[in-house]
């Protein structure tokens, strides 16, 4: 005689369901925090990029110690090594700029790095230059995230 087949009771089929559809949910959270924190940084990244961009273009000789301050707070020690020929030059062309962010971009970065692009223009007056000329860069700024703040580690001028 043939063995009757098993049944799986409805309460269990109910249970195996019910896990699974939670399991799921949880993942599908989870992705979704993973992937907000993610566009959060990067968002947090192209603002600093932004803020330290325009620090350095905004300089002058008669501030230039606190304008590279500035600078430097938002920096890593080894970027601000490189500040003492930034200072030199102001200095001794008697340089005077003020810069405006005109657009910033991600180029990739990840919740612990990031390089941005940043588009400034400078109006830089000289005593050769006293009303100034307006100069265009292009920035790409490497930045790291150090105790929740992204700091400069690299600066690059794009042609």
């Amino acid at each position: 005689m043939a063995a009757a087949p098993r049944r799986v009771p409805a309460n269990r089929l109910l249970i195996l369901i019910l896990v699974l559809v939670f399991a799921g949910a949880a993942y599908a959270a989870h992705a979704w925090y993973a992937d907000h924190r993610l566009a959060a940084a990067r968002s947090a990244a192209v603002a600093a990029a932004s803020d330290l961009a325009l620090a350095m273009v905004t300089i002058s000789a008669t501030t230039v110690d606190s304008d590279l301050a500035r600078v430097a707070a938002g920096a890593t020690p080894d970027f601000r090594q490189n500040l003492g020929g930034v200072r030199a030059a102001v200095l001794a062309g008697h340089v005077q700029s003020t810069g405006r962010v005109l657009r910033a971009a991600l180029v990739s970065g990840d919740a612990r790095t990031a390089e941005v692009l940043v588009a400034v223009d400078a109006l830089i007056k000289t005593p050769k230059a006293p009303d100034g000329r307006t100069t265009h860069y292009r920035l790409r700024l490497s930045l790291a995230l150090d105790t929740g703040r992204w700091l400069l580690a690299k600066l690059r001028y794009v042609s």
